[in-house]
């Protein structure tokens, strides 16, 4: 019985914290994006003046 609550809790762990860094790492991957962006508009000789900073918070 205290096997498999142990076990249970370490699997509840991992999959929460999962869901913490797959959100992570998809703003680190929309921010970067739109960095690139930003790059790209400044290169053609555009203002770059864009505001891209709506980043949600959870």
């Amino acid at each position: 019985m205290k096997v498999t609550l142990i076990l249970s809790a370490i699997l509840l762990t991992g999959l929460f914290s999962s869901c913490n860094t797959t959100i992570g790492v998809g703003r680190d991957m929309r921010i970067l994006g739109e960095n690139m962006e930003k790059a790209a508009v400044r290169g053609q000789g555009g203002s770059g003046g864009e505001d891209y900073s709506g980043a949600p918070v959870y």
